[in-house]
């Protein structure tokens, strides 16, 4: 949605396949980038919006990612928020894997 290079302010339409309880489409908005280090998006996905944080170091050579996702609840959604956390930390897990296992290819 915006032109010119990502960074600070930069926005997203996203679609997702539809999973069950997700909902399938909204907007993200890039909130702070540090290139190489940080990056902290906020979504609008209807009843939920997500803030996910991606920290990036060096440790022993090696580039260390971590995923830090946070979820603000509204309506029909907050009632299932018990079960979205382990929902969330399930797919969280299986993107890190996803995505290391493409780096390393």
């Amino acid at each position: 949605l915006t032109e010119g290079e990502v960074g600070e302010g930069t926005n997203f339409r996203v679609q997702f396949r539809p999973q069950p309880m997700s909902p399938s489409a909204g907007t993200i908005e890039i909130v702070e980038f540090q290139p190489d280090r940080r990056i902290v998006s906020r979504s609008d996905m209807g009843n939920m919006k997500p803030e996910l944080t991606h920290v990036f170091e060096e440790v022993n050579g090696w580039t260390r990612v971590t995923r830090r996702i946070q979820i603000e609840t509204s309506g029909l959604m907050t009632l299932m928020s018990p079960l979205m956390k382990v929902m969330v930390r399930r797919r969280n897990a299986d993107f890190l894997e996803n995505l290391k296992r493409l780096l390393e290819e």
